[in-house]
């Protein structure tokens, strides 16, 4: 072993900067992680949304991670045929379902802010259904590849231009941002 004039090996000069190196990775991929969630400065990130005549116009999307429940094997037709989606996209679900290329994830969603009768527009994997809100939980029924995203966006208004819904997660209720006709928000969703 070579001597050092401070009596410390490099051994031991590496051994004790390695700390330093693990707090420094920790603190990069933290931030990394957060810019992911919640994407630019301010929490959203903008994006597009289509209208019913095909334009697109600018809307501001918000992205919230939630872990939903997996629907258990036994119960995919049953909550298939509750949902929303055509028949057409039903039968594509299901056999993509039996190929074990996709998830089906229950997520329930009610409004919150006391309104009654605004719909939203929900997709996931590739499908899209149009969902009638309430006071009281409604289960709905989403494809998703293991995980992935689901984009809400508010498809009619009853009353007022703002819709507050929330949604029950894995750990409990969550509220969703409040949107607006042009706004929307995608959930980043992992199959629990």
């Amino acid at each position: 072993m070579e001597k050092r004039p401070d009596g410390a090996s490099s051994h031991e000069r590496a051994s004790t900067r390695l700390p330093a190196f693990i707090l420094i990775a920790g603190i990069a991929l933290s931030g990394l992680g957060a810019l992911h969630h919640f994407g630019s400065p301010g929490g959203s990130g903008n994006g597009t949304q289509s209208t019913r005549d095909g334009k697109v116009e600018n809307a501001q999307t918000a992205h919230v991670a939630a872990q939903l429940p997996v629907i258990p094997a036994g119960w995919a037709q049953k909550a298939l045929e509750r949902s929303n989606y055509s028949k057409q996209d039903k039968e594509r679900i299901l056999a993509a379902y039996k190929r074990r290329d996709l998830s089906l994830i229950q997520m329930p969603i009610a409004e919150i802010d006391g309104k009654v009768g605004d719909t939203v527009k929900i997709d996931a994997g590739g499908f899209s259904q149009v969902v009638t809100l309430s006071a009281t939980l409604k289960a709905v029924t989403l494809p998703i590849h293991h995980m992935g995203e689901v984009t809400i966006s508010p498809a009619h208004m009853v009353a007022g231009n703002a819709l507050a819904a929330g949604v029950l997660t894995v750990y409990g209720m969550y509220s969703l941002p409040t949107l607006t006709s042009s706004e929307l928000v995608t959930l980043d969703v992992i199959a629990q």
